[in-house]
């Protein structure tokens, strides 16, 4: 197996998802992808997550996604202690999020989510990236209050709005009226996603 001790790169990561998807051998496959859990279990790994979801491939976007997913599954919250921006929050005691952490990856992760719609060529990101925004909220729900509202703010107006200081301009309502089907159906994947997420977990061990 490939030495793991070697350093992370963007580059590294981006083929070993690439090979997973071309003619190598059960047994490659099945190593790539030890090597790419070890990868997603890193502190590094949300720095890389970021970036691979900006690459043009959208099985790369797609891992990505999945990587936040994860990370934010092993995350713990540690209230409001200040820490370095999440992108460079990982050090060699701990990884967790704090509250500051938490509300910048709900930036990232809302601009990814609108982005995406542009970007894509299938609903593969798109969904994934749905997913991630229903973990984040089953995680951090506290700092998402009135998602659903909030989520069909943003996508109306195609930009961030601070979910704890939502006023909707006028020119937004107005254009509650021809809320378009694509836009809706963001909505629900996202609203979908956290109903199947509720039902998997035990609600006493949130955010303890």
């Amino acid at each position: 197996m490939e030495d793991n001790a070697f350093p992370w790169s963007l580059d590294r990561v981006e083929a070993l998802i690439l090979s997973l998807y071309g003619s190598k051998t059960p047994e490659d496959i099945a190593t790539n992808q030890a090597l790419l859990a070890d990868f997603q279990s890193l502190p590094q790994a949300w720095i890389l997550a970021r970036e691979l979801l900006q690459r043009p491939d959208e099985k790369v976007r797609f891992f990505g996604a999945l990587t936040i997913i994860i990370k934010l599954n092993r995350e713990r919250y540690v209230g409001k202690a200040r820490r370095p921006s999440y992108r460079l929050a990982y050090s060699r005691r701990s990884t967790s999020l704090s509250e500051e952490n938490a509300k910048e990856l709900l930036v990232h992760l809302t601009e990814w989510y609108l982005d995406s719609f542009q970007t894509s060529d299938s609903s593969l990101v798109p969904r994934k990236l749905s997913s991630a925004l229903a973990t984040y909220f089953v995680h951090f729900h506290h700092l998402w209050p009135n998602h659903v509202r909030h989520l069909i703010a943003c996508l109306l107006s195609q930009r961030y709005h601070d979910p704890c200081n939502l006023n909707v301009p006028d020119e937004i309502s107005a254009l509650l009226g021809s809320f378009e089907s694509n836009k809706l159906r963001a909505v629900l994947w996202v609203i979908t996603s956290v109903l199947e997420d509720v039902t998997k977990i035990d609600l006493n061990t949130v955010n303890k």
